[in-house]
């Protein structure tokens, strides 16, 4: 069984090989990435900050983290648990008032089981309970995501940039499920001085097809990780990606980690459930009609 293995694996590797080589549309779009400046990836580096202090309203979140973090290079990656950004921005409210911070905090109901709410934001994000969170933070309080993670990814990119003396990206992280996936992964929540998607459409694949949708959600890759070496509870809130460099812009003020969030036009879903509102609305009041 295991030779049979063995042999398929070969077979699927040699067939991958000869249509890499026979697609020179491909190798051509390859080698114009190179010469960009774009090299494909083979490895990357990562690890956690050591050293980052519990972190209180007002503090010089920058200043802690470069402090902590102690030497970096051009085109490395920072990924910045929200929680920490939250801290430093007040953004601290007493439990007791938890469902009523994720009422404000809500723009959209998007889904309700028992007390669990899935709501959109006012920046677009979906997510359980609007962020509001009571791990890692003391007993009694909540935690509000940022006002705006990618004005604090900014903020923070600047400062640090200006430190260091050298490009470099942030990505400021925070822990989503998915739908119709088990688990919870950590996303990209807000971005500054990198590309957060990479467009491949108009590219080929190994067999030279052409890719018509094909966009890595890079920040997201990052952030989910990053938190591989963060963890969630290790006390180590910031993590250093290297080796991604190509994707650190020279400008801060980017888009940030929009490109991330579909929009209501393109949201299939957001359809759907539209449409099955009205279907249930018409049947709601023909049957009040019918019960006249």
């Amino acid at each position: 069984m295991t030779e049979d293995i063995r042999e398929r694996s070969r077979r699927t590797l040699a067939a991958a090989q000869a249509n890499f080589e026979a697609a020179p549309s491909l190798a051509a779009s390859l080698r114009s990435r190179r010469v960009a400046g774009v090299e494909p990836v083979t490895a990357i580096e990562l690890w956690a900050v050591e050293g980052v202090p519990e972190i209180r309203p007002g503090d010089d979140l920058a200043a802690l983290i470069a402090d902590a973090v102690g030497e970096l290079q051009d085109g490395d990656i920072l990924a910045v648990t929200s929680k920490i950004v939250s801290k430093a921005e007040g953004r601290i409210v007493q439990a007791a008032d938890r469902e009523a911070a994720i009422t404000a905090e809500t723009v959209r109901v998007v889904a309700t089981r028992g007390n669990t709410r899935i709501v959109e934001n006012a920046w677009g994000q979906i997510m359980a309970a609007a962020g509001v969170d009571a791990s890692n933070t003391a007993d009694g309080t909540v935690l509000l995501l940022p006002v705006d993670p990618d004005a604090s990814a900014r903020e923070l990119c600047a400062a640090l940039r200006k430190r260091f003396g050298i490009r470099l990206g942030v990505v400021i992280t925070d822990t989503f499920g998915r739908p119709w996936r088990e688990g919870q992964t950590d996303v990209a929540l807000g971005a500054a001085g990198l590309r957060v998607l990479d467009d491949l459409r108009g590219t080929r694949d190994a067999a030279g097809h052409e890719l018509h949708v094909t966009q890595p959600a890079v920040g997201d890759e990052i952030a989910a990780a990053a938190d591989l070496v963060k963890g969630k509870a290790n006390g180590t809130p910031v993590a250093v990606v290297r080796g991604l460099a190509h994707y650190v812009t020279d400008e801060i003020d980017s888009a940030g980690a929009q490109p991330l969030v579909r929009k209501a036009d393109a949201d299939m879903f957001r359809i759907g459930s539209t449409e099955a509102w009205d279907e249930g609305y018409r049947a709601g009041l023909q049957a009040a009609d019918q019960g006249d």
